[in-house]
């Protein structure tokens, strides 16, 4: 078997590769890890179609308000200058508080290719968002893109 390593920053590419990993092995199929030039098992392949990696649509149309224990300030993960202060004990993702949101961390072209630029230090309505949920279908609706077959979420 050979491993390529993922070299950078892990965002949800990254998370998937290792969940993949996880899955595969429990089907005892190989595992190839992603890279620039590495091909991917068929394992791999088809785990890597999680409908957030094309979307991004929630990141560009909610306001995510949090707490200020999450924010780096306090000894959270948030990266503190993506940070805004909203009150004291309230803080916002930068980017989210415009007339057309579109969060600061998300890198990529929404519908196409998306990813947010801080996956692991998220804070907390980013990872209680649920794919196919109302607000996924209303984010996904206010750019034009088709809710999400059943099929498609995990």
């Amino acid at each position: 078997m050979i491993l390529v390593l993922i070299l950078g920053r892990i965002g949800p590419v990254g998370i998937a590769a290792h969940q993949t990993r996880a899955r595969c092995m429990a089907m005892k199929r190989p595992v190839l890890y992603p890279s620039h030039n590495a091909v991917f098992s068929d394992c791999h392949r088809r785990s890597m179609t999680h409908p957030c990696l094309s979307c991004g649509a929630y990141c560009a149309s909610f306001r995510v308000d949090f707490s200020v224990h999450e924010s780096q300030e306090t000894g959270g993960s948030v990266p503190q200058g993506l940070v805004v202060e909203v009150t004291d004990p309230l803080r916002r993702m930068r980017g989210t508080d415009h007339a057309s949101p579109r969060c600061a961390a998300l890198t990529g072209t929404i519908g196409v290719r998306a990813a947010c630029g801080i996956y692991e230090w998220r804070p907390s309505p980013c990872r209680e968002f649920e794919a196919g949920s109302d607000a996924c279908r209303r984010a996904r609706q206010r750019h034009g893109l088709a809710a999400l077959p059943d099929s498609a979420i995990y």
